[in-house]
């Protein structure tokens, strides 16, 4: 009795559907107001009792709100529902029961606002395709041919958790839903296809990588098993989620194929884990307002890209815009992120606070994206590969206060004999590169435009001897200002580039020169710079900055100060040993401008060296410690000694000097003109 209602109490879900003539009828004459039922296997196995009432217009028996105890139709009408209450089976692994609960959960979604599974335990469930006696379909795309989709409330049932919009779907973090094995080529185990407004909290999920085949061992191929499938959707927040041993991805978000190319929007990720999936732990075709805050997308591998992310964008459909990773990890993967994307679409996706770590290939590698920003990252030393950043025909890539440990590459993407991409619009921010070994390319900058490398520090904890450190070969508009390197290689080796600006740097204790101009170096700057430590490896003799080939022209070399002592303590034994600041060996440049650079701790002029070849060159020098009367642009082949004629006390004495004067100017304008420093 409730209240003034009387009704028939039953303690299990089989002595319901097992009642009396008599109590069926009383029922049916409303002399009993419903049934109270205290269980469902046994008394108590439910988290309270709850009343069934006849309702004739109910739905079909769905083993949890709807009973039908022969022509009567009982229902509990659930707003909230804990899946004990479907009587959802732990444990058991088999046919029927994993078809059961498969069918229960979605049952319940069907009826209730919210549904929980609360008691825990593993409970095996099916995907949505394939499998023992499931059925699957494809579907033909107009861009990518034959791929595998999903309609309504699904084919190949029982199979997958279909998700209504405006649902909340929680479990308790000791409970897993494992799938039953299969050996088809596709699946999804909780499907969002074109829904608003869910919340998916708590629990794990398991795949069937483990037991992906059949009897003998064989399965039908393919990498399109899914943990969370998500197309089409709106305002959905998954957290607190453990995805794990998918045949394909933990989590997918693309858009709705069969709804005009739908993209998902408003989608939220937090504290969810996407690990020891095959392909990726999470694949992104496109979206908008995607968030992502601390997920780990780790230990991703079997088959190709085994990214933690992948953003796949290269299909026409497929747009992106508006997306962060907020605190998130990339590791133990193939690669850590990758982006691949058409060449004309900006994405806009930011990662803050990221680590990646031990990912076997390379942190981040990017085709053709534009528009991805990396902010207070860290990318973790790795002792085997050589590029952490690999970037193919990337555009406005930006790394603002990040950590790096190994090599950046750019190189163009050739798509096709008319198709190269180049990569452009490139920002290095206030970075830290601390390098445990020596790369020949620490940026490897190859024919690529608008590079700038500023406010950042590049140092060794080893001794880097000629390992170069800024590497091009072809581009335009490299800028690398207010930068500290310590202890490195070669600051710059450059080929075939128009505009460089050097601006600012600090060279601490260099080691094997600062730059190399090797051949068409054009339209360049080298102001402001502090180098100390002048090449202090032994036996090099190579200036600060060294003409190594043909066609340097159009440049400016104004305000740098060379200090030919190390001013700190090195990593490695070496000498105080350099040649200078500028030397042009056997090549020449033309349309230089040299001005006010100063030089310490060297014995004589000797700072900078020309060849008679060159041409167009304006000069001059301050040097702070020359050692002779005439403080000169080049060393001279013998210093000019000093005009030791006694001073004037009469017109003879006066016209002694005055030769004595005149031959003097005239030797160093000899000197000068030998050297290419004066055209009178």
């Amino acid at each position: 009795m409730a209240g003034t209602e009387i009704f028939l109490h039953k303690n299990t879900v089989a002595e319901m559907k097992s009642m009396s003539a008599t109590e069926k009828s009383e029922l049916a004459s409303g002399a009993l107001a419903g049934v109270l039922l205290h269980g469902y296997y046994t008394h108590g196995d439910t988290p309270g009792s709850i009343i069934y009432r006849i309702n004739p217009a109910a739905e079909a028996e769905d083993e949890g709100s709807v009973f039908d105890v022969d022509t009567l139709k009982l229902e509990h009408k659930f707003i909230n529902c804990d899946m004990a209450y479907y009587g959802l089976q732990p444990a058991i692994n088999n046919e029927v029961v994993a078809d059961r609960n498969t069918k229960v959960i979605n049952a319940a979604l069907q009826k209730a606002q919210k549904v929980t599974i609360i008691t825990p335990g593993e409970y095996w469930f099916r995907g949505n395709r394939g499998g023992e006696g499931g059925s699957y379909y494809r579907y033909q795309d107009p861009c990518l041919g034959t791929m595998w989709g999903q309609v309504g409330n699904g084919n190949g049932q029982p199979g997958g958790i279909l998700i209504p919009s405006d649902r909340v779907f929680e479990m308790q973090d000791a409970v897993t839903l494992k799938m039953r094995g299969t050996f088809m080529e596709a699946y999804n185990l909780i499907t969002l296809w074109n829904v608003e407004n869910v919340t998916i909290k708590g629990g794990k999920i398991v795949g069937d990588l483990d037991y992906h085949h059949r009897a003998d061992g064989t399965n039908d191929g393919g990498e399109w098993g899914y943990g969370v499938f998500v197309q089409g959707c709106k305002n959905i927040e998954i957290e607190h989620f453990d995805i794990s041993k998918l045949w394909a991805d933990g989590i997918y978000i693309g858009v709705d194929v069969f709804n005009n190319y739908q993209r998902s929007e408003n989608i939220t990720f937090r504290n969810v884990k996407s690990h020891h999936n095959r392909r990726q732990g999470l694949s992104i075709c496109g979206g908008k307002k995607l968030f992502f805050e601390n997920c780990d997308f780790t230990d991703t591998a079997g088959t190709a890209p085994q990214a933690g992310v992948d953003l796949e964008l290269d299909v026409p459909y497929a747009k992106l815009e508006d997306t962060l990773f907020l605190n998130c990890n990339f590791s133990r993967n193939e690669i850590g992120v990758r982006t691949v994307d058409k060449t004309d679409n900006y994405i806009n996706v930011k990662f803050l606070d990221c680590v990646f770590e031990d990912n076997r290939t390379c942190h981040y590698d990017s085709y053709t994206a534009n528009g991805v920003y990396f902010t207070r990252c860290r990318f973790s030393y790795h002792p085997t590969y050589y590029y952490a950043i690999e970037l193919y025909g990337a555009k406005n890539h930006e790394f603002k206060d990040c950590k790096l440990y190994n090599a950046v590459k750019t190189a163009p993407r050739i798509l096709g004999p008319e198709d190269n991409y180049r990569c452009s619009d490139i920002i290095f921010d206030n970075i830290t590169i601390e390098l445990k070994r020596g790369f020949d390319g620490l940026l490897d900058f190859q024919n690529a435009q608008n590079i700038t490398l500023r406010n950042s520090r590049i140092e060794s904890t080893i001794l880097q001897g000629a390992h170069r450190i800024i590497f091009t070969d072809g581009g335009e508009n490299f800028n690398i200002i207010g930068n500290t390197f310590r202890e490195t290689g070669p600051v710059l080796d450059l080929y075939r580039i128009t505009g460089l600006n050097f601006n600012d740097n600090k060279i601490i204790n260099m080691i094997f020169g600062v730059g190399v101009f090797q051949t068409d170096v054009k339209q360049f700057e080298i102001c402001n710079n502090h180098i100390s430590g002048n090449c202090y490896q032994s036996g090099t003799g190579t200036p600060a900055f060294l003409l190594g080939g043909t066609g340097t022209a159009f440049g400016k070399i104004e305000g740098n100060t060379l200090t030919f002592k190390k001013i700190f303590p090195s990593i490695g034994t070496n000498d105080d040993y350099g040649p200078g600041l500028y030397r042009e060996y056997g090549n020449t440049s033309d349309n230089i401008v040299i001005a006010g650079n100063k030089t310490y701790g060297f014995s004589n002029a000797d700072a900078f060296q020309f060849n008679i070849g060159s041409t167009n060159l304006s000069v001059s020098y301050l040097n702070q410690d020359a050692t002779t009367i005439y403080k000169g642009v080049v060393k001279q082949a013998a210093a000019e000694s000093i005009v030791s004629t006694i001073d004037a006390t009469d017109l003879s004495s006066a016209v002694a000097l005055t030769n004595a004067l005149k031959e003097k100017i005239n030797a160093l304008i000899s000197g000068q003109k030998a050297v290419g420093q004066m055209d009178l």
